[in-house]
């Protein structure tokens, strides 16, 4: 998809970005949006890339010229999270990249006491579901431009009533036996089998005549 200064201009104005907002979201200079908005200079290929993922990333789409010119739309809110969280012991939380070169936070108080053995990395995996919408939705509320989304227990109770089916604890989840194999299910009944009275396959009659119907008068 190709962009212009004009669609760039148009799709900052839907999401509400300034050019130095545009820029730290692109990774370039304040310069580089600048001159290419005002029209004195195209950017490099690298960094027109840059700007439209930025966009994109921050909920525009852009429209194809067929027929009736190029423009920009506003994309139903979407966001892709990467499975390469890590814990950052500075801050005490979960840290991931989601899409638009941004990353998610989850504090790790919000993963509620953890049971021996378990740690918040896998505390988070174990309730990535429910965490995964609760990034979304800090994502909508703290804006798409920011470049760090940090879920609040508001997100996360917010995501519950969306899906209110309950989830393991980490606690449940860790309480398995000294194998780490869950306790096995218990054994079903046997199903009840009336024995086949021998004489009850003896065929009646006898062998090789068959019964002769009434005659009618």
């Amino acid at each position: 998809m190709s962009i212009t200064a004009a669609t760039c201009r148009a799709a900052r104005g839907l999401v509400n970005m300034s050019q130095d907002d545009l820029a730290r979201a692109a990774r370039v200079g304040p310069s580089t949006v600048r001159n290419y908005e005002a029209g004195r200079s195209v950017p490099v290929a690298n960094n027109l890339s840059a700007i439209l993922a930025a966009l994109e990333g921050a909920g525009v789409e852009f429209i194809a010229e067929n027929g009736g010119g190029a423009g920009v739309r506003l994309r139903k809110p979407s966001l892709a999270i990467f499975d390469n969280e890590r814990i950052d012991e500075r801050r005490g939380a979960v840290v991931m990249g989601i899409s638009g070169h941004r990353s998610a936070v989850v504090p790790t108080v919000l993963l509620g006491p953890l049971p021996p053995g378990m740690d918040a990395l896998s505390a988070y995996r174990q309730h990535k579901t429910l965490l995964g919408a609760a990034i979304f939705h800090a994502w909508k509320r703290q804006g798409p431009s920011l470049d760090e989304v940090v879920v609040t227990q508001g997100d996360i109770d917010a995501a519950r009533s969306v899906s209110p089916q309950p989830e393991p604890s980490a606690r449940q989840t860790a309480l398995k036996d000294a194998d780490g194999r869950s306790a096995p299910p218990k054994a079903q009944p046997a199903a009840m089998v009336r024995p086949v009275s021998k004489t009850s396959s003896k065929p009646t009659g006898k062998p090789g005549r068959l019964p002769i119907p009434p005659r009618r008068v």
